[in-house]
């Protein structure tokens, strides 16, 4: 709770000392960067994977595959570690040309990989209506409040 005046990060409003949220669109007034940053842009980040999760995404993600994919996915994901290792070539020889020369290999690898998986980006998305059940809508003030935002971001009137 702020102990003074202060302007909500979602919608601008003006807010007295003692609310802990925003009156007009209810934000909390203590927000972390990426809560600010979802309310302003309206992308939500997911949080980064740990070494151990990317590691089981990525076993998920071979075995997802079809068996005539399997060969292509493995070579790509050879063609990243070449990358790689030409990167870390580049550093020791303080070679600006091999360092992008083994990002450009590694990138170009990684997306071909998406594709062949058939995923687009899985970091971000756009932020979207909630849900809304039949037998149980979510509260008239929190859909008008979530409208509210939406229409900030896209400037509707």
């Amino acid at each position: 709770m702020a102990g003074y005046v202060w302007v909500c990060h979602s919608c601008k409003a003006v807010n007295s000392p003692g609310d802990g949220a925003c009156r007009n669109c209810g934000f909390p007034a203590v927000a972390t960067g990426g809560e600010i940053e979802e309310a302003v842009t309206g992308v939500r980040q997911l949080p980064a994977l740990s070494r151990k999760e990317l590691q089981q995404q990525r076993r998920a993600e071979f075995s997802a595959l079809p068996v005539w994919k399997k060969p292509f996915a493995y070579f790509l994901r050879m063609v990243q570690f070449v990358g790689s290792t030409i990167i870390g070539l580049g550093i020791f020889s303080l070679s600006l040309q091999q360092v992008i020369f083994g990002l450009a290999l590694a990138f170009v690898a990684e997306v071909f990989f998406q594709i062949l998986n058939g995923n687009p980006s899985p970091r971000r998305c756009r932020l979207t209506a909630p849900p809304l059940a039949a037998d149980n809508p979510p509260p008239l003030q929190e859909r008008e409040r979530w409208f509210a935002r939406l229409r900030r971001r896209r400037k509707l009137p």
